[in-house]
């Protein structure tokens, strides 16, 4: 499955690598990173992978979540 906000690689021993991608914003989590780390988790725990090892695409790891998204939130 592909995806916009994180990308993933496994290789042949079962480690699964999964990049964060939201550079511009520090990687902080939106809705749509939720979404897709959840639909991502859900491929991974029916595969053959052993380990996963979360990284970022950019400096910043993870700025937590992303503030203009959480706002938006509130307003519902």
């Amino acid at each position: 499955m592909q995806f916009d906000t994180v990308h993933s690689e496994t290789d042949g021993r079962g480690v699964c690598t999964v990049w964060l991608n939201r550079p511009d914003k520090h990687n902080a989590m939106s809705e749509q990173m939720i979404a897709e780390l959840s639909a991502l988790s859900t491929d991974l725990r029916e595969s053959a992978v052993r380990v996963v090892v979360l990284v970022a695409c950019s400096p910043s790891f993870c700025a937590g979540g992303d503030l203009k998204w959480m706002q938006a939130q509130m307003r519902r």
